[in-house]
């Protein structure tokens, strides 16, 4: 069986928001008089660094028939489509694709979630890969206020 890639590498946005914080970092100590100026790079440089850190962890996602493949910089995991329970749009988004979050039920039977990034011209394949193992799977593919 093949598989087939589902989300997206972002790995650009984790160098770029890199580069941020560390001009950030820069604006701070040419600027050292100015504490307006300290405040607002610091915490421009804060949000970017912790973007820039749960990037550096963050999981890529493959598919075939069967499974889902999750790996990442912490090791990998095995999903069965069937114990896929539901997948929602979020309202976090890059360059207008909004990343989804994944809810499974994982070996021993805890609720389980993950976001990522689709690539959109695997991701019908994915719906219905999944709707064939687990035909009661719930899909919002609408935004909630707090998604």
């Amino acid at each position: 069986m093949e598989r087939i890639m589902l989300s997206r590498d972002i790995s650009f946005y984790k160098y770029l928001l890199g580069f941020v914080t560390l001009f950030c970092v820069y604006i701070m100590i040419v600027y050292h008089n100015d504490g307006t100026t300290i405040i607002s790079a610091g915490i421009v440089g804060i949000i970017a660094f912790i973007i820039a850190y749960r990037s550096y962890y963050a999981s890529t996602l493959e598919f075939d028939d069967e499974n889902i493949y999750v790996s990442n910089k912490r090791g990998g995991d095995v999903i069965p489509l069937e114990n896929v329970a539901s997948f929602k749009l979020t309202s976090l988004q890059i360059n207008n694709r909004h990343f989804w979050k994944l809810f499974y039920i994982d070996d021993i039977g805890a609720d389980q979630s993950i976001k990522f990034l689709p690539r959109f011209e695997s991701l019908d394949s994915f719906i219905d890969k999944v709707k064939m193992k687990n035909p009661k799977v719930e899909i919002r593919d609408s935004i909630g206020f707090f998604s």
